[in-house]
């Protein structure tokens, strides 16, 4: 991207340079397969479990590592 850049002004590099980070990221969303719904709920559940309430992960499941 930076031979194909290299001549124009940083603003107009920029540009190109967001757009070719947008467009890929667009791409690459729509290609991958989405997570399945019981990885993504384990991961929240975990994520808004509050430190020192890890009874609620035991209680769902989750072994808890580090006590």
């Amino acid at each position: 991207m930076l031979l194909v850049t290299s001549e124009y002004t940083l603003v107009n590099q920029i540009a190109w340079y967001l757009s070719a980070g947008i467009g890929s990221l667009v791409v690459v969303s729509l290609l991958t397969r989405p997570e399945s719904k019981e990885m993504l709920d384990r991961f929240y559940t975990v994520l808004y479990t509050p430190v020192g309430q890890e009874h609620k992960l035991r209680e769902a499941g989750i072994s808890v590592v580090l006590e």
